[in-house]
């Protein structure tokens, strides 16, 4: 959230209660004093202060979040942000058909297919920052691969996530910003 958005809310929250005020006097003005009314008033309040709560600010928090990670994504691509794989002797690289991962001590790197790919994970673990903490999980119907973000090639390999249909980069974000064990469902492929 931007420190924008930080300052806004409480703002909307007064003038939400100092509106829902303004609206009850003018009722009882034109109407008279009704406990049906003023029940009626505070329910299409409460309803309204809901939906904004719990269906329009998630909504935005999260087109901001994704805008933020593509903006970050963006900047390391045109090389302002020099990217230096904090696990150099991973290496991860994609084609148009496939993804390829190259391990230490592995002359070939393994390979899957994009098409076969089923569910892409993020593991966290509570052991960094001296060891690698935070794991993609690549599953297919018949194997799971596990390698260590923040690999050779990883900004690039996340850009080409994002563009998988139905993409969570609000799930990469919350991943990024865990410090304990758990695992973070990033894309799981619809069956139709």
């Amino acid at each position: 959230m931007n420190p924008l958005s930080r300052w806004i809310k409480p703002f909307f929250h007064i003038f939400f209660i100092a509106a829902f005020t303004v609206v009850l006097v003018l009722a009882r003005k034109l109407f008279g004093k009704s406990k049906s009314l003023d029940y009626g008033l505070i329910i299409g309040f409460v309803l309204i202060f809901i939906f904004y709560e719990f269906y329009l600010e998630p909504r935005w928090q999260k087109k901001e979040i994704s805008q933020q990670v593509s903006k970050t994504l963006d900047r390391a691509r045109r090389g302002k942000q020099p990217y230096q794989a904090a696990n150099p002797d991973y290496e991860v690289r994609y084609t148009a058909d496939e993804i390829q991962l190259k391990f230490p001590k592995e002359t070939s790197p393994r390979i899957l297919l994009w098409k076969d790919l089923e569910v892409v994970m993020i593991k966290t673990t509570d052991q960094g920052p001296f060891v690698p903490d935070c794991f993609w999980i690549l599953k297919t119907s018949h194997r799971t691969e596990v390698f260590p973000m923040h690999s050779v090639g990883d900004p690039e390999f996340l850009k080409r996530l994002g563009e998988l249909p139905r993409f969570d980069p609000i799930k990469v974000v919350q991943a990024m910003g865990s410090a304990k064990n758990a695992e973070f469902l990033c894309w799981r492929k619809s069956v139709t």
